[in-house]
C-alpha cells in the first residue's frame, strides 16, 4: 500500500539479484529522491511519502542511542535523542554551531537526562555520533598512573611543587575556556571564544 504520491515525477530503477531487507530499499530510495525533497517511511504495510519539512516535524524516525553501528549513513531524515554520560549538554550547545554548520539542521539539549536531540539526515547523525563516542568518555579511562620512588627528594617539597603546577592549570582556564572547547579545537571547531 502506498499513501501520497502525487508530486514526484521520477523513475527510478534499480536492480539486486539478491533479496534487500526494506529498510535498505527505503534508504536507497530516499537518497534517490534527495533532490525532489520528499522522504519514505514505510509504516507495515503503509509506505508514507512526506517532504522533507514533514519528515523534520513528524515522528517518522525516532531513535534513541549513542552507538555509529546503529546508523546508516544515508539522506534519511531522522530525529536522534544522544544521551551523553560525561560531557555536559550546555558545554555541547555551544559548539553544535560549529558541527552543525547547516543553516536547516535542529537541535535541543535536555539539561535533565544530559541529551542532544538532532534532527537532520542520518549521514550528519552518524557523524556526530562519532565525534561524540571519541569525546564522551571519562577521565580514568584517558589516565594514566605512574608512581615514582623519590629517593633523594622531600616528598612535602615534591607535593607542594604538583599542587602549585594543577594552581597555574586552573588559573589558565578563566571564563569556563579548556574542557569541551579545548577538545572541540582539536577537531576543528570553534569554541570558549579563543
Amino acid at each position: 500500500v502506498v499513501a501520497s504520491w502525487t508530486w514526484i515525477s521520477r523513475n527510478i530503477t534499480a536492480w539486486n539479484e539478491s533479496p534487500v531487507p526494506a529498510k535498505i530499499v527505503i534508504e536507497f530510495l530516499n537518497t534517490a529522491l534527495a533532490k525532489s525533497k520528499v522522504q519514505l517511511f514505510l509504516f507495515k504495510p503503509v509506505l508514507k511519502v512526506v517532504t522533507e519539512a514533514e519528515a523534520k516535524k513528524g515522528t517518522y524516525n525516532i531513535f534513541y542511542g549513542c552507538d555509529p553501528a546503529e546508523i546508516l549513513p544515508s539522506d534519511t531524515i531522522r530525529t536522534q535523542i544522544i544521551p551523553l554520560k560525561n560531557i555536559n549538554v550546555v558545554d555541547v550547545n555551544k559548539e553544535l554551531k560549529t558541527i552543525l554548520d547547516d543553516a536547516a539542521s535542529k537541535w535541543a539539549i535536555n539539561t535533565y537526562s544530559n541529551a542532544v536531540i538532532v534532527t537532520e539526515k542520518a549521514s550528519t547523525i552518524y557523524r556526530l555520533v562519532c565525534i561524540f563516542k571519541v569525546l564522551d568518555v571519562q577521565a580514568a579511562d584517558r589516565l594514566k598512573v605512574a608512581v615514582f620512588s623519590l629517593k633523594y627528594a622531600d616528598a612535602t617539597e615534591r607535593a607542594k611543587v604538583v599542587n602549585e603546577l594543577f594552581k597555574k592549570e586552573q588559573a589558565a582556564q578563566p571564563g569556563g575556556r579548556g574542557g569541551f572547547g579545548d577538545i572541540m579545537r582539536m577537531f576543528g571547531g570553534g569554541g570558549g571564544g579563543r
